[in-house]
């Protein structure tokens, strides 16, 4: 009897996992199922428990520590507590450039009408 905290739903996706603070640790791998404090990933390499990945897919990006690592068939299934997750990355991004002030050289550029100009 399964005794987690969230049920997990079901997923098919490919992902793409970056061990971190490991060089050229970046790997193609499939999310197969994904709660709120966990994941189950499928890849192609074995992965120690305690290793810190990131996982990327679509516009989310999460934080994660193994749990554990088992075979399974030609593959490995590596269990994910998630740690820290990012939604909507690119609209993350795009506000990230405005309150930087990436955007501010470009709104100097076009005068205002706004208010009054001194000439």
């Amino acid at each position: 009897m399964e005794q987690r905290r969230e049920p997990r739903v079901k997923v098919d996706r490919e992902v793409k996992i970056t061990m971190i603070g490991a060089p050229g640790g970046e790997y193609p791998g499939r999310l197969a199922n994904f709660s709120g404090r966990g994941a189950g990933l499928l890849l192609g390499k074995s992965l120690s428990p305690g290793t810190l990945v990131k996982v990327e897919w679509d516009q989310t990006l999460v934080l994660g520590e193994v749990s554990f690592c088992r075979r399974s068939g030609e593959e490995y299934y590596v269990g994910l507590q998630l740690k820290h997750a990012l939604y909507h990355t690119d609209e993350l991004a795009a506000l990230a450039r405005r309150l930087s002030g990436e955007d501010a050289s470009a709104r100097r550029s076009t005068p205002s009408l706004a208010g009054p100009t001194r000439w």
